[in-house]
């Protein structure tokens, strides 16, 4: 599920929350998501976090920490939408080429690496962009690409 946090109550929650956490949350809202700002997630409604929200970590968590939404190479050839909405892959690399940079608005690099990812029945999809860690992972891990050999992806 989306969340969107004001740029004013910022600071009274990034201190709690990060990357692989389990948080629990209180006096939020919760909105209906416009379809025009979808461009990760598919869903429906969206959190919004107010000054008054309240975040405490959690510990306790016993759940599953991924959830997969793989989608077809053949579903996703065939959709045609006007924004962009993440989806979980599967399928082995085919292409791929060196890493590269571009300049972020404040001058900062970001790196970023396009793959070519085919299926089992062979659909292909191209220009699959990995940014940033990710992209940097994958290419230390493919390093040499001249011998790859079939490397399978999930993303």
């Amino acid at each position: 599920m989306q969340a969107t946090i004001n740029s004013n109550a910022v600071k009274n929650h990034e201190k709690h929350m990060g990357q692989d956490m389990c948080v629990f949350i209180s006096n939020f809202g919760v909105t209906e998501y416009d379809a025009k700002d979808a461009f990760v997630v598919k869903h429906d409604y969206k959190i919004s976090f107010y000054k008054m929200t309240k975040v405490k970590k959690y510990d306790e968590f016993s759940g599953p920490v991924y959830r997969f939404d793989f989608k077809s190479f053949t579903d996703l050839l065939q959709e045609k939408k006007d924004f962009i909405i993440a989806y979980d892959l599967i399928g082995d690399i085919t292409s791929c080429v060196n890493i590269e940079s571009m300049e972020e608005a404040k001058g900062k690099q970001k790196r970023f690496i396009r793959i070519e990812m085919q299926d089992t029945m062979g659909n292909k999809i191209q220009n699959v962009t990995l940014w940033g860690a990710y992209a940097n992972q994958l290419d230390d891990y493919l390093g040499d690409r001249s011998a790859l050999g079939h490397v399978v992806l999930i993303i």
